[in-house]
């Protein structure tokens, strides 16, 4: 039994384990390829987010003259009107939505107010 004893003497019980400096080492290099990746997906975001505002030259639109106004209005009115054309196709297809619309989906929104002396009714219609 002694012979075995002496054959393996202990080691200094301070010195880390090579094992485990191999683990840490592995875990730091995949944490480094994560952060990596991180990195260029970032920049690549970045590049992504810089194009679309520099193509973005549009002035905002309390900033548009009249002229600016009147061709936004027909351009509106064309793709409304291209709207309507595919519509039409759709159903003459028998395309059916899958909702159900009060009226023409594509007829302009009127707000009729009602104002009553006694009581506030919200945006829902109800008295609040």
């Amino acid at each position: 039994m002694n012979r075995f004893l002496g054959e393996n003497p202990l080691t200094d019980t301070n010195a880390p384990n090579p094992i485990f400096i191999a683990h840490q080492n592995a875990n730091t290099d995949e944490i480094n390829r994560k952060l990596n990746r991180l990195k260029i997906s970032l920049e690549r975001e970045n590049k992504y987010g810089e194009a679309l505002q520099a193509s973005r030259k549009e002035p905002p639109i309390e900033k548009l003259i009249s002229f600016d106004l009147k061709n936004m209005c027909k351009a509106l009115e064309v793709a409304d009107e291209e709207i309507e054309r595919v519509l039409s196709i759709k159903k003459e297809c028998g395309f059916e939505f899958p909702y159900q619309t009060i009226g023409s989906p594509f007829a302009p929104l009127r707000v009729i107010e009602h104002f009553s002396s006694d009581s506030y009714e919200g945006p829902s219609g109800f008295n609040e």
